[in-house]
């Protein structure tokens, strides 16, 4: 399984900045890894977003959050978009590709990627997909810097 967090390169436009492999044999204990965590509400992100455009409304409250399960048919296309929100996703069956401005992401079930308002699409793969999403609302919060 692997891990993608995205941001904004010297230049300015979207990537991929960590990519992790979280697979790991099974062991005698439970392992608790934290991929990804913030220190305050609504939760900051680490560069300023201003420059890559208006964001979409995809209907998250400014300072709340939603679960989302995204039911993706064969081969559907989500134009580049970004919005207020910081968003994990976590792919759950099928494959689906991750667009950012500088390249492309491939991903399948068990790999998660942290989105924190960078422009970015997504294209599904040929069987389609299912994805979860927890998007939580940054309106009016800007990053520090």
């Amino acid at each position: 399984m692997q891990h993608v967090v995205t941001g904004l390169g010297p230049d300015g436009r979207s990537t991929v900045l960590e990519r992790r492999d979280l697979s790991s044999p099974p062991g005698e204990r439970v392992v608790v890894e934290t991929v990804w965590s913030t220190q305050q509400l609504p939760p900051g992100v680490p560069q300023p977003l201003h420059t890559q455009g208006e964001p979409a409304d995809i209907g998250v409250p400014q300072v709340g959050s939603s679960w989302l399960i995204v039911k993706w048919p064969p081969g559907a296309d989500a134009y580049l978009h970004r919005s207020d929100t910081l968003d994990y996703d976590c792919v759950l069956s099928g494959q689906v590709t991750l667009v950012l401005e500088d390249g492309e992401v491939e991903l399948h079930a068990g790999d998660s990627v942290v989105i924190p308002g960078v422009l970015h699409g997504w294209r599904a793969g040929p069987d389609g997909a299912v994805s979860s999403a927890i998007v939580l609302g940054l309106a009016g919060h800007e990053s520090p810097g």
